[in-house]
């Protein structure tokens, strides 16, 4: 079932994205030769919650969408940084809020197909305000606080932090039945 790569070289090769085109026979025989995806750093997502049930949120542009998204905190996770740590910085980062109790709910690949990161989703319990935002040159953000029990996936549109939502709601309600 798996493709065997034949040959592999960078098309581009930036501090921020990796675009490979590899060769590979799939396992019917056919050879691809132009078979074009990214390399990139994998990154955060983290569902973060006061101690009055708040959930912590960021409104920005996002240039490759062309639009303005609600979503929760993340980032990319540094060269050499491990990912808990990548989404407590990112979230302080971001929002200005910090400690708590941290629980990784596990990892997924938001585009397996052209990608070849894979996005850590976290849950923060108990999150308060540490201090002022640090972002980066890229980034003017909303920091948007609202009642959990408000929040839709519909709020995000077709976003990671949909799916985000769904998950972390699975979560908390299995926490809650127990």
């Amino acid at each position: 079932m798996e493709w065997q790569v034949l040959n592999s070289t960078y098309a581009l090769k930036h501090r921020w994205i990796k675009v490979r085109r590899d060769e590979c026979l799939l396992p019917n025989g056919v050879i691809i030769d132009d078979y074009f995806w990214l390399e990139t750093p994998d990154n955060t997502l983290i569902v973060a919650l006061t101690a009055q049930q708040e959930v912590v949120l960021t409104r920005q542009y996002k240039h490759a969408a062309r639009a303005i998204l609600l979503e929760f905190p993340g980032g990319v996770v540094d060269e050499g940084e491990q990912p808990f740590h990548g989404a407590q910085r990112e979230l302080r980062e971001e929002t200005g809020y910090g400690g708590g109790q941290w629980q990784c709910l596990g990892k997924f690949y938001a585009n397996p197909t052209k990608s070849s990161a894979q996005t850590h989703l976290y849950l923060a319990q108990d999150v308060q305000m540490l201090g002022a935002t640090q972002w980066d040159v890229t980034e003017c953000i909303e920091v948007v606080c609202q009642p959990w029990r408000a929040l839709s996936p519909m709020d995000f549109g077709m976003t990671g932090s949909a799916l985000a939502l769904a998950l972390v709601q699975q979560q908390l309600a299995k926490a809650t039945e127990a």
